[in-house]
């Protein structure tokens, strides 16, 4: 098993814009990273992953660091990161989120998950700034990354989001 990015953007798109919250997050200017964990979970039910297989505290097999979220499926787990990135309090999270990136594609590689999984949201940059953080984590993980977006969550307002993907077979 494996999850279809296009299919969980829409997913977490279309639950999304049914909330009243939606609009005050996407404007928010600070990130409000519970709000996607949370809001991911049902997003995940509409693709067919019952609520029992996920796991709210994972941890990386052999570390002491933990994922955001997790799925237990029958052939492995899948991993994800989340991050959202907003401007002038970012400058930390732009330099640990590589990181995380390099531990889900490790735990790819190395058996331990069968596909991680980045959800990133940026918020309140312009898009000369969006396209070039996206290319700073991204673009030397291609080929083994699939990353689809940026997506705009609701129209008219700020927030887009960006899904990445790696799965095992290094």
């Amino acid at each position: 098993m494996s999850i279809e990015l296009n299919g969980l953007a829409a997913s977490f798109i279309n639950h999304t814009r049914t909330l009243r919250s939606t609009p005050f997050v996407c404007s928010a200017d600070t990130a409000l990273e519970g709000w996607f964990r949370a809001e991911l979970v049902p997003a995940l039910e509409d693709i067919g992953i019952p609520t029992t297989s996920i796991i709210c505290r994972f941890s990386y097999p052999g570390t002491l660091e933990q994922g955001d979220l997790a799925i237990k499926a029958k052939d492995g787990v899948i991993a994800f990161e989340l991050m959202h990135f907003y401007p002038n309090k970012d400058s930390r999270k732009i330099k640990r989120f590589p990181s995380q990136l390099d531990r889900l594609q490790k735990a790819a590689d190395n058996g331990s998950a069968q596909q991680g999984i980045a959800f990133v949201t940026f918020s309140g940059y312009s898009e000369q700034r969006t396209v070039s953080l996206i290319r700073q984590f991204f673009e030397h993980r291609l080929p083994r990354w699939q990353i689809i977006g940026p997506y705009p969550l609701l129209e008219g307002h700020p927030l887009i989001i960006v899904l990445a993907s790696i799965t095992g077979g290094g």
